[in-house]
């Protein structure tokens, strides 16, 4: 099947299967090299961004400027509404342990109030 490289923008042949598997279209190693640089997502919908090649979590990034400290390696932060693109500080929150996979039922609630009743909010 035949796409467009999404860096240079070159036409190139592709099989079916690389297609239907979520993978992002690049005719080179180089283009994905290039294409992959600078700020993305993870394959969690995490934002990342990378620094000397290195990938640095864009969450773990803010919440260290904010403390203007280098996070502990057993130090989580939490996305309080659940979505891991909002990474402003009112959303994030320091774990000293892991924490598992949602959201807490009284920070749905929390944000829920922020949101007009009209657009499902609570407010």
């Amino acid at each position: 099947m035949k796409l467009k490289c999404e860096f240079c923008g070159k036409s190139f042949e592709r099989c079916k299967a690389h297609i239907f598997r979520n993978v992002r279209n690049y005719c080179s190693r180089s283009c994905r090299n290039e294409g992959t640089r600078g700020e993305g997502t993870d394959s969690d919908g995490y934002l990342i961004f990378s620094v000397n090649n290195r990938l640095i979590y864009v969450h773990r990034f803010v919440m260290e400027k904010f403390l203007k400290r280098r996070l502990k390696r057993y130090e989580t932060v939490h996305h309080k509404n659940g979505n891991r693109k909002d990474n402003r500080i009112r959303n994030l929150e320091l774990w000293s342990t892991k924490h598992g996979k949602g959201t807490r039922i009284r920070d749905l609630r929390e944000y829920l109030r922020t949101i007009p009743k009209r657009l499902g909010g609570l407010k």
